[in-house]
Parts: C-alpha cells; sequence; structure tokens
C-alpha cells in the first residue's frame, strides 16, 4: 500500500509539473513529464489493471495529445491517441471512447473522412453493450 500512496503521489508531481511547463508555453517539457506517468504504470502491471488507474492513464494520453493539437501537431496527437487506444481498450471503454472520438476529430480535420467515419462507428460498436443494458 505504502507503495502504492509513492506512486499515486510521484504521478501527480509529474503532472503538476507538466502543467506548470504547459502554463509557460513549454509543450515538449510538459509532454515529457507527462510520459514519465506512463513509465510509472507500465512498471506496475497489478496497478495498471485497476479499472480507475486504466481511466487515469486515459486521461494522461488524451492530455498529451491535447498539448500536441494545441501546437498543431497532429500526426504525434494522432499516434499518441492510437497508443493509448491500444493501452486501455480492452479494460475501460469508456476512456477508449474519448481517445478514439479524438483520434476521429483528427482524421476529421485533417480531410481523412473515410478514417474518421471508420473510427466513429468504432465507437459506436464498442459501446453498444453499454447501450442496450449488457
Amino acid at each position: 500500500m505504502k507503495r502504492r500512496r509513492a506512486l499515486r503521489t510521484t504521478a501527480e508531481a509529474y503532472k503538476n509539473l507538466a502543467d506548470l511547463y504547459r502554463e509557460q508555453g513549454k509543450i515538449d517539457e510538459a509532454v515529457v513529464q507527462m510520459k514519465k506517468i506512463l513509465e510509472l504504470a507500465d512498471k506496475e502491471p497489478e496497478v495498471k489493471e485497476d479499472p480507475k488507474v486504466q481511466e487515469q492513464i486515459g486521461h494522461v494520453y488524451m492530455s498529451i495529445a491535447e498539448m500536441y493539437m494545441s501546437k498543431d501537431r497532429m500526426a504525434e496527437a494522432e499516434a499518441i491517441l492510437n497508443e493509448g487506444v491500444a493501452k486501455v481498450k480492452t479494460g475501460n471503454s469508456e476512456i477508449a471512447s474519448r481517445l478514439l472520438l479524438n483520434l476521429g476529430n483528427i482524421y476529421r480535420k485533417k480531410g481523412k473522412t473515410a478514417e474518421a467515419e471508420k473510427i466513429f462507428q468504432q465507437i459506436i460498436e464498442l459501446n453498444s453493450g453499454a447501450l442496450s443494458g449488457k
């Protein structure tokens, strides 16, 4: 339990440092700090199986993608969203759906309508069980 609290506090410190860098316009430095959170999670397999941790990891991926998008670095945003979907898809369909929505919107902005359509259909399928009460 002590280790888990230390992990949580360390991840929070990385996030706060990333926020500080982001406020200063230092996007690359902020991204480095956010990726350190992902590295922490990768080292702790039992922790990343937790649905709450999966959700938090998904938010880290979204935050990184938003930073890239704020600087019109769409290819990097696309890559990090794809990585995030691959990491959380099986453990948390809600957060995977949010990541996919962002990815679909990137495709739409880039004029890749077929890819965007495919992503939006994937989200609908991913959530069909929850919508039907299953």
